[in-house]
């Protein structure tokens, strides 16, 4: 009977809404039943309409998005995953975790924690929502992300303080940011691009750990991955694409005017390089080249002042957590500290660091999944850098160079920014998901359609990295094996790699040459 309905088009529909309602209130029921925040009753039926919200939202994603299974599931497992690991978070930190207030309340960033009660101290006073945006809350700064979470508790929650409801929020951004990827990019550069760039987005790990808390950066991935939408579907929506481009301005400076400037400033220039074509005028070629360094440029003075007014303290704060940067400090010159600091963390999270630290448990779960995570789009983002310049098309080649140069530029202002610090650092990087996605995604089918060996040969360097580095920590936290003097272990590093690139060098050369 059920499969007669299924197979009838006016029926199928309401067989499938009647499937996820029925999923939603069993998700609901589980959640509140897992949690147990305040009255069970009240807990199930609030869960329940935040989740109907979510997945009528995400319904919408996917149907604007072009539908497809794949999308679909994308869609799902980027909600799912997020939502398991806040589920987690919340119920086994005061269990599993540190004794320490955040972890014991159930939240995995100080800043979450703070915003988040902020939040519900706003709800349950009697001042408007709009005081979020005044300076009297030091735990959101801009304001956006406090007044959704006061709305949240306001509006459903003014019996008890529900933070997991302000996490469904949160890992609805990050989901339906997958689907504005997927539109976009596969309108721009196919199916395959789509795939991956949509799938990294999604399955990225610090995406999805950011989603799974009550935090800003999946919000402003979202609205990166609308104005990029809007960018790629300006010629054939138009009043699409400048809504969406408006709404995603406006939520960008509401949750973080700071990262406002630089997101808007990449998504800006791909708009000029991708829609002003030159048609082989070469004049205005060099013209567009000289803009691409010149906008590259501005942008980093733009971020200067916000790097140039912490870094001091953030690098300072990173020596005296670690005693590697400490013992580093001391044997390096003066000129060359700040340049290791920065290097130091663009390696972070460390995963050989991840794998071996004697951590508790639940922790160093997290970080091996944040490790392998950044391990695995590394040597693409390095080799999109290198290969770049190397695009098919005029437009594909300026937007690749873009992206690339804007990548350093965000990479090493989030390694200054930060001090190298494991959680701000990772945290500053994903913000420009989308990009680094696109970036990536572009990269790994390039090498592919080439069959272009130099990207496995960058996999080749960073296990070699990844290698030493695994037994120098083996051997600092249990002794089992002999320990190289740090520097030692570094000139063969360095050296190994240098052996890898001249000889890849040189057999590419000799089966050119043979070829000929």
């Amino acid at each position: 009977m059920m499969h007669k309905l299924m197979n009838q088009p006016n029926s199928r529909p309401l067989i499938i809404c009647v499937i996820l309602l029925a999923l939603v209130l069993i998700a609901g029921a589980l959640i509140s039943l897992i949690l147990k925040e305040g009255n069970p009753g009240i807990s199930w039926l609030v869960t329940s309409v935040l989740l109907t919200f979510c997945t009528f939202i995400l319904y919408l994603a996917w149907s604007l998005a072009g539908r497809g299974q794949t999308l679909a599931w994308l869609l799902a497992m980027a909600f799912l995953l997020r939502l398991f690991v806040g589920v987690v978070t919340e119920v086994g930190l005061p269990r599993w975790g540190y004794d320490e207030t955040v972890q014991n309340s159930g939240y995995l960033f100080y800043d979450a924690y703070k915003r988040d009660n902020d939040a519900w101290a706003l709800a349950k006073s009697s001042e408007p929502i709009w005081k979020a945006f005044e300076n009297e809350f030091i735990g959101d700064q801009y304001g956006g992300l406090l007044s959704i979470s006061a709305l949240v508790y306001r509006g459903f929650s003014s019996d008890h303080h529900r933070p997991y409801l302000v996490m469904l929020l949160t890992a609805l951004a990050g989901s339906v940011a997958v689907a504005f990827v997927w539109a976009g990019s596969g309108k721009r550069w196919g199916r395959r691009i789509a795939m991956g760039a949509a799938l990294l987005v999604a399955v990225f790990p610090d995406a999805v750990l950011f989603g799974g808390a009550q935090m800003r950066e999946p919000y402003l991935v979202l609205m990166t991955a609308m104005a990029f939408w809007g960018v790629v579907f300006w010629d054939t929506h138009r009043s699409g694409a400048i809504l969406t481009i408006l709404l995603s301005v406006i939520g960008l400076f509401l949750i973080s005017s700071r990262v406002a400037v630089p997101a808007l400033a990449v998504i800006a220039g791909i708009f000029i390089f991708d829609k002003f074509s030159l048609k082989g005028d070469r004049k205005r070629e060099s013209i567009t080249w000289i803009s691409i360094l010149f906008a590259a440029l501005i942008m980093g003075a733009l971020s200067w002042n916000w790097l140039s007014s912490s870094s001091s303290w953030d690098i300072f704060e990173t020596i005296r957590t670690s005693g590697r940067v400490q013992y580093a400090f001391e044997t390096i010159p003066e000129k060359f500290q700040v340049p290791f600091v920065i290097g130091y963390g663009l390696t972070q999270p460390v995963l050989p660091a991840a794998i071996v630290d004697p951590a508790l448990p639940i922790w160093r779960i997290i970080a091996i999944f944040r490790g392998i995570g950044w391990y695995a789009v590394a040597p693409l983002l390095i080799y999109a850098i290198f290969i770049c310049w190397k695009a098919e098309s005029a437009n594909d080649r300026r937007i690749m160079v873009w992206l690339s140069i804007c990548m350093i530029i965000w990479l090493l202002i989030s390694s200054t920014r930060a001090g190298g610090d494991q959680w701000d650092n990772p945290r500053y990087r994903s913000i420009f998901l989308v990009y680094i996605a696109l970036l990536c995604s572009w990269a790994w089918d390039y090498a592919r359609r080439h069959k272009d060996a130099w990207l496995g040969r960058f996999f080749l360097i960073e296990g070699i990295f990844l290698g030493f580095f695994l037994e120098w920590y083996i051997s600092r936290y249990y002794q089992v094996v002999g320990r190289l003097p740090f520097e030692i272990m570094l000139i063969w590093v360095a050296g190994l790699s240098l052996a890898v690139v001249v000889g890849s060098l040189i057999w590419d050369r000799v089966q050119h040459k043979l070829s000929d």
